[in-house]
This record gives C-alpha cells, structure tokens and sequence, in this order.
C-alpha cells in the first residue's frame, strides 16, 4: 500500500527462502497499486482521497510508532495472515497493547481493524 500515491513504488524482486518459496500461483512480485483497497479504506474510515495519504501517516506514527520505510510503500499479505514470535511481542510494552485495544473497541467495525491488518505482516 502506498502511503503517497505520487510517489514511485520501488521494485520488488523475489529472495530465496522466503516464502512463498516454490514457483507457480503463489509468488512474490513487483508492487502493483490496488486502488479498490484504497477506495474501500476511505468509504470505511470516512476519510476524503484527498486526505488519504495524510491520515496513513497518522495512523502510522501513532499507532506502528517506527519509522515509515524510506520507500513509503507498506507491504502487506491480504486475509488477515496473522504470525509473531514471543520475542517480538515482547519488544513492546503491555501498554501499548492496550493502548491498540482500546483503540479497536468502541465500535463493532472499525476502522482501526483495517489499517492494522495491513501492517501486522
């Protein structure tokens, strides 16, 4: 996902061992700009095309607090593909995990939801 849909996406090449590993369907390829995620999200998060790209960066220093790759594209696995080790968890304070709990649960289908499943791969 680009987070400023003027800037170029730079070029994704496969690496070995990462997976997917094995050629076919499933592959690893150059970045290709999905405009049906981006229209979804600003029906969803009732946010203007125009104010897209400002509200990703928000979401991102406020919520993923790294910083944003020099790129400016995001990339991310569709269908909630969900994995973490313990020592990544750990990485983070319990507070910042209830401080993203918090933020998910006032209403039954937010926003929020979508923009940290894009973020969690």
């Amino acid at each position: 996902f680009k987070v400023n849909p003027l800037q170029p996406a730079a070029e994704i090449h496969s690496k070995t061992g990462v997976c997917p590993k094995d050629e076919g369907e499933d592959v690893w390829g150059n970045f290709r700009e999905v405009p049906q995620v981006r229209h979804y999200l600003e029906r969803k998060c009732g946010v203007e095309e125009s104010a897209m790209s400002d509200a990703l960066k928000t979401f991102w220093d406020d919520f993923v607090q790294l910083p944003m790759p020099a790129s400016e594209v995001v990339h991310y696995a569709q269908g909630a593909r969900f994995a973490v080790s313990r020592d990544r968890v750990h990485q983070r304070s319990k507070a910042y995990y209830q401080q993203l709990l918090d933020a998910v649960s006032s209403d039954a289908d937010p926003c929020l939801n979508y923009l940290f499943e894009f973020v969690w791969y």
